[in-house]
C-alpha cells in the first residue's frame, strides 16, 4: 500500500510542474555592447540544501538585486563597463546574498562550481587596474594600487553564506601592465569529485604561483593550473593550443566519468596566422576537442564552415557510459554541417546532439520545425533520463511530437523555453515556456538541476515574466537578469526521513533539545525551511545535545560533515 501511495503522488506531482516563481536584478542602464555582455544569468548551480547560486554582468545606475540596493564599482562616466555579480537565492527564492565584482573595465567571472560540502569557486578577470576604481569584490578584497598591481586574474572560495575563504592570483603583483591586462586570461573553472579544482587560463612567459609554476613558452598560451580546495597550487600543464581570434569564446568542460577534458571553441582563420589543437591546423571556425587528464591531446572535431555565423554549440555534457550531449544553433538550407549532421530547412534552429564517446558518429539528432535567429546563446543540461535545453521561442513553437502556442503576430518578441528530452532517443518530451507580456526579447541563457530534481533557469528579460506565485518587472531598457524554478511546489529540500544510518534524533519532533547519536566525530548544520543556516557545531562520538529552543516552530534539516567530506541530512521538526 505504501509503495503504491507513492508513485500516486510523483504521478500528481510530474503533472503539476510549473514556473513557480522567479526574481530579478539588474540596473537600469544599457550596457555597452562591445563589452560583449547584457544583464543576463549566465550560469547556475545549487547546493545540498537546494540553495542557488548564479552570475551575470550589472551596470550602474539604480543597481539591485530582488530589490536590494547594490553598489557599483566601475567608472562611473557615461561609458557602461559591466561589473558581474554573484548572488545567491533560497528554493522559494528568498535572497540570501550577493557579490559585487568591479573595477575599472570589462570585469568577468567565467562560471561557478561547487563542492560536496557547499563550498563555491569562481575564477574570473577584472577588467583592469586604476586607483580610482580598484579592482574589487565587494568589501571582501580590494586589490589596492599604492603601487598599481596589474595581477588581475583570479580564483576564489565562498562558503554557502557568503563568507569569503580564500582568494588567489596565479601573477605576482609586480607583473607588467601587458602581460597581467592584455596577455592574460581566464576562461574556465570545474572541480572533480575529490575536491581539486582545473582552472583554464592564458599566460605570457613568466614564474607563476609564487614560484611554483613557470611557464616557459614564448607568447602567450593556455595552461591548465590545479588547486585543491584549500586554495594550495598542486601542478600545471599547457595544453597544445594555439588561438588566432577567439580567445574570449573557449570553453572547457570535465567529463567525471573519465576525467578527460573537453573545449569548444570559436575560432577565425582570417588573419595570416591559423588556429591549432593537438597540433593539428583548425581550418573551420568551430570546434570541439579532448584532451586526456594529463593533458595529452586524443582529438578534434572541426564544422564544416569557416564562417562563424552558421554554427554555435552552446556547451556539453556527458553521461556515465561516456556519451557526449551538444547543444548549439545552426543554419539551415543544408549551409553547414557537424560530423555529417546537417538541416534542409530553410531556417535557424535550436539544435540537440548525442554523440559517441570519441564524436565519431551521432546517435541521435533532433532540432525544432520554426524559423529563429539561434545563434544567440542557451545551455544544455543532463538530469537522470532527461537532456534538457533551455534558449527561447515564439509562435507556434514546434519540437518533435510536441507543440505549444505561444503567440501570434508579428514583431511581438519572445519568451524563454525548457525542452525537455529522452536521452536515449532524442524525443522531445515537454516544452515549457515563462509566460511574458508579448513586448520584449525574453530568453533563458543558464539551467541546472537541483538535488530534488527540479529545474532551475537564468536568462535575461526586457519588460515582464509572470509565475504562479509572482510577477516580476524589469527596470532597465536593454534587459535585466532573471531566475525561475520550473517545479511542483515552491520549496522542496528533498529529505523526506527522520533517520539516516550511523544518525539518529530523538525526540522529533523536539521541543526544547533534541539528542543526537553518531559513531564518530562530525560537524553539522541546522537549516530551515528556506536554506538558511540557523546553528552549526560539533558533534562527538555518541551522545550529543543541541539546543533548539530559541527556534520557532517548523521544519530543519539537520545536515553532518565527517573529516572525509562525508555528507548526511536529517529532518527535525520543531514544535
Amino acid at each position: 500500500m505504501k509503495t503504491t501511495i507513492i508513485i500516486l503522488l510523483l504521478t500528481l506531482q510530474v503533472s503539476a510542474q510549473s514556473w513557480q516563481w522567479g526574481k530579478r536584478g539588474g540596473s537600469t542602464d544599457n550596457l555597452n555592447t562591445s563589452g560583449g555582455t547584457i544583464e543576463e544569468v549566465t550560469d547556475i548551480v545549487t547546493d545540498s540544501q537546494n540553495n542557488i547560486y548564479m552570475i551575470s554582468a550589472v551596470g550602474k545606475n539604480g543597481l539591485d538585486v530582488d530589490g536590494v540596493t547594490k553598489n557599483y564599482y566601475g567608472d562611473p562616466g557615461t561609458f557602461i563597463q559591466d561589473d558581474f555579480v554573484l548572488a545567491s537565492f533560497a528554493c522559494d527564492g528568498t535572497y540570501r546574498w550577493s557579490k559585487i565584482v568591479g573595477g575599472i573595465g570589462f570585469d568577468r567571472i567565467n562560471n561557478i562550481v561547487i563542492d560536496s560540502q557547499d563550498n563555491l569557486y569562481i575564477s574570473g578577470k577584472f577588467g583592469g587596474a586604476n586607483a580610482t576604481y580598484p579592482p574589487r569584490i565587494d568589501n571582501d578584497v580590494i586589490i589596492l594600487q599604492t603601487p598599481s598591481d596589474y595581477s588581475i586574474t583570479f580564483l576564489a572560495k565562498y562558503n554557502s553564506n557568503g563568507d569569503l575563504q580564500w582568494f588567489k592570483r596565479p601573477q605576482l603583483s609586480t607583473v607588467s601592465q601587458t602581460q597581467g591586462v592584455s596577455q592574460t586570461g581566464s576562461y574556465s573553472l570545474v572541480i572533480d569529485s575529490s575536491g581539486l579544482l582545473y582552472w583554464l587560463v592564458l599566460l605570457p612567459q613568466g614564474v607563476y604561483a609564487n614560484g611554483s609554476y613557470i611557464n616557459s613558452l614564448s607568447g602567450s598560451t593556455i595552461h591548465l593550473l590545479k588547486y585543491n580546495s584549500n586554495g594550495d597550487f598542486i601542478s600545471g600543464f599547457p595544453i597544445d593550443m594555439q588561438l588566432v581570434t577567439g580567445w574570449g569564446n573557449l570553453k572547457m568542460y570535465l567529463n567525471p566519468f573519465n576525467s578527460n577534458f573537453y573545449f569548444t571553441n570559436y575560432d577565425s582563420s582570417t588573419s595570416s596566422l591559423t588556429p591549432t589543437v593537438g597540433g593539428q591546423n583548425i581550418t573551420n571556425s568551430i570546434y570541439l576537442s579532448c584532451f586526456n587528464n594529463l593533458g595529452q591531446f586524443q582529438w578534434v572535431r572541426e564544422s564544416s564552415s569557416p564562417n562563424l555565423n552558421r554554427f554555435k554549440i552552446y556547451n556539453v555534457t556527458f553521461d556515465n557510459e561516456n556519451n557526449i550531449y551538444m547543444g548549439g544553433g545552426i543554419l539551415g538550407s543544408n549551409t553547414v554541417s557537424f560530423l555529417g549532421f546537417s538541416v534542409p530547412d530553410a531556417n535557424q534552429p535550436n539544435y540537440v546532439l548525442k554523440l559517441n564517446s570519441d564524436a565519431t558518429a551521432i546517435l541521435w539528432s533532433t532540432y525544432h520545425n520554426n524559423f529563429t535567429t539561434a545563434y544567440q546563446n542557451g545551455t544544455l543540461t543532463l538530469k537522470n533520463n532527461e537532456v534538457s535545453l533551455t534558449s527561447f521561442c515564439f509562435g507556434t513553437f514546434t519540437w518533435g511530437s510536441q507543440s505549444i502556442f505561444v503567440f501570434s503576430g508579428g514583431n511581438q518578441g519572445q519568451q524563454p523555453l525548457l525542452a525537455r528530452f529522452n536521452k536515449d532517443t532524442g524525443a522531445c518530451i515537454g516544452l515549457h515556456n515563462i509566460v511574458n507580456d508579448l513586448l520584449t526579447e525574453d530568453r533563458g541563457r543558464a539551467l541546472t538541476v537541483d538535488s530534488n530534481g527540479d529545474y532551475i533557469m537564468g536568462g535575461s528579460f526586457g519588460s515582464q515574466l509572470n509565475f504562479t506565485t509572482n510577477t516580476i518587472n524589469a527596470t532597465g531598457a536593454q534587459s535585466d537578469f532573471f531566475i525561475a524554478k520550473f517545479s511542483t511546489s515552491v520549496c522542496s529540500l528533498g529529505v523526506d526521513d527522520f533517520k539516516e544510518e550511523g544518525l539518529e534524533l530523538a525526540p522529533n519532533p523536539v521541543e526544547k533539545s533534541v539528542v543526537v547519536r553518531t559513531k564518530e566525530n562530525l560537524k553539522y548544520e541546522l537549516f530551515n525551511a528556506i536554506g538558511s543556516k540557523v546553528k552549526e557545531g560539533t558533534l562527538t562520538e555518541l551522545v550529543n545535545s543541541i539546543d533548539v529552543s530559541d527556534l520557532q516552530s517548523g521544519s530543519y534539516i539537520l545536515k553532518t560533515i565527517s573529516s572525509s567530506g562525508a555528507v548526511k541530512s536529517v529532518k527535525l521538526l520543531k514544535k
